[in-house]
């Protein structure tokens, strides 16, 4: 799912409402809490909020979790957006810079391993799209997708499909938008998904490096009951565990954006598998679009994120968090560095059909961090070179965190093409790995890749896995996953939807799964 509308006053939602599992504190946790449009600027406002305390709900072992047998009519989750109007509004009449689409000799990129059984609407038909969970660490790597996920061994060997209703203890609750990762600092998965009929994010931590043993699972409410936090993504650093989530009024009537909320919680605890974790949640801050925690990929005691405006952009919204709950965390905005103009992306032509493939929104899909620069890569409307037509793009962002000055700002375009929700993790040397779907009009949606070099000069592109068929659901993925290998750590794995009927159709889906070896 995901979403748009305008934002509120921080002060709209009173921390604390809770759905009986979150417990005041009386300490009291100080946030600098940016004030939306104003954070532009660079001001920023001292606010007070009640810390809280996440309960655990229990714990699963992945080896009893039900196979998937998912029956039933397939339903189209709907599309959250920040602001309806603008957003079909610059669908209807896209606008972009042109782009240099030229590439280089380096780094060189090639397609490793391809994982078989990758998750398919076989797996699962009852949802479309397909939000995209994958990790790699401790020898496994585990994807999660809407209702379903599947670990692979260290010889690549799949398991069987899992239902994640059990493994996230939700009961017959509603679920959607998986975000997974491999936390090598301290060797455990991270998986969370929003439970729609809560209103609220699920959080299950591995007990050891093995994702199929024990998992602690806890429950953390956002926003009050009846509301839609939309959209939570996760990130990691050397102290806290970080959830950012888009709060909605609603999931399904009338639905209003509210603002970003952001939970920062204790990591050793979440680590241990307490029974009660130390949090702080702000209110929801009125950002007009997501602002996303990054994965740490060195030791840092700094939490980031990166966010920019919705449907047009002109800057970057780089803000932290600082501290360890239950002692004082504060989060601020150091940054909002000027970038190259970011638009909505147009809908992407397809082979075999006039409907065209929702490319989404620009707001941010990936963050990491690594040795003081952030990575990030949103969704752009540009005119490739050569071309005279504003295509759908990819476009990545770095920008130092030390000093705040953009590194890079690139959009990767093809002319007559679009590229769409794209991925970003840098390996060990510094490249920067970036996976993101492709189609035109000759092209079925298929999963490609990428490189960029530490300045950002893109490498020859190479295809993953190519579609076989057109995805008529008027939906697709909105966000696709690279993930660094820990024992390889020069290289990446990519995943991302493809075009694939798979025995249902136009309405059905299909992901891709391969490892990607770069020099250097």
């Amino acid at each position: 799912m995901r979403s748009q509308g305008a934002p509120t006053h921080l002060g709209r939602r009173r921390p604390g409402v809770a759905v009986g599992l979150l417990a005041l504190l009386a300490l009291v946790v100080v946030l600098v809490v940016p004030t939306g449009p104003a954070a532009a600027g660079g001001s920023a406002v001292a606010r007070i909020v009640p810390a809280v305390k996440v309960t655990k709900v229990g714990t699963v072992n992945v080896r009893d979790l039900p196979q998937v047998h998912a029956t039933g009519n397939r339903v189209a989750l709907p599309a959250l957006r920040f602001n309806p109007a603008a957003y079909e509004a610059a669908k209807a009449n896209p606008s972009g810079s042109v782009s240099d689409d030229s590439i280089t000799a380096k780094p060189i990129i090639s397609v490793g391993t391809k994982l078989t059984s990758a998750l398919s609407s076989d797996d699962d038909p009852r949802f479309t799209p397909p939000d995209m969970g994958f990790g790699v660490g401790g020898g496994f790597k585990m994807e999660q997708i809407n209702t379903s996920g599947r670990i692979w061994n260290a010889s690549n060997t799949p398991g069987v499909a899992f239902d994640l209703s059990a493994f996230y203890l939700s009961g017959g609750d509603l679920i959607s938008d998986p975000w997974v990762f491999f936390d090598q600092a301290s060797g455990r998965w991270f998986a969370a998904i929003f439970d729609i009929t809560l209103s609220s994010e699920r959080l299950a931590v591995s007990a050891t490096s093995d994702p199929t043993g024990l998992f602690h699972v806890y429950n953390i409410p956002e926003g009050p009951a009846g509301g839609c936090p939309d959209q939570g993504k996760v990130g990691v650093s050397d102290n806290v565990v970080a959830i950012s989530a888009n709060e909605f009024s609603s999931c399904f009537v009338n639905p209003v954006f509210q603002g970003v909320i952001i939970t920062v919680l204790n990591k050793a605890q979440l680590v241990a598998g307490a029974p009660l974790i130390d949090s702080a949640q702000t209110p929801p801050l009125a950002y007009s679009s997501s602002v996303v925690p990054a994965q740490s990929m060195n030791s840092t005691t700094t939490q980031w994120y990166a966010g920019v405006d919705d449907a047009s952009s002109t800057v970057a919204h780089v803000v932290k968090t600082v501290g360890t709950p239950p002692t004082t965390v504060t989060i601020s905005e150091p940054f909002t560095p000027a970038i190259k103009t970011l638009t909505t992306p147009p809908n992407a032509n397809q082979r075999g059909t006039a409907t065209k493939v929702d490319t989404g929104d620009n707001r941010v899909q990936t963050v990491a961090w690594q040795s003081n620069l952030l990575y990030f890569t949103t969704g752009d409307g540009c005119i490739p070179r050569r071309d005279t037509i504003t295509r759908a793009c990819a476009r990545l962002l770095v920008i130092n965190t030390g000093t705040g000055l953009v590194k890079v700002d690139k959009d990767r375009s093809k002319r007559n093409q679009h590229l769409f929700y794209p991925a970003v993790r840098p390996n060990a040397n510094g490249s920067i790995v970036v996976g993101y779907g492709r189609s035109s009009s000759s092209l079925f949606p298929e999963l490609d890749v990428t490189a960029a070099s530490p300045t950002g000069a893109f490498a020859m592109p190479k295809i993953i896995q190519t579609g076989d068929a057109p995805n008529e659901t008027g939906r697709y993925g909105d966000y696709f996953a690279v993930a660094i290998d820990p024992s390889a750590p020069s290289n990446a794995w990519v995943a991302g939807e493809i075009g694939g009927h798979n025995g249902f159709g136009s309405g059905g889906w299909a992901t891709a799964i391969a490892e990607i070896i770069v020099s250097p």
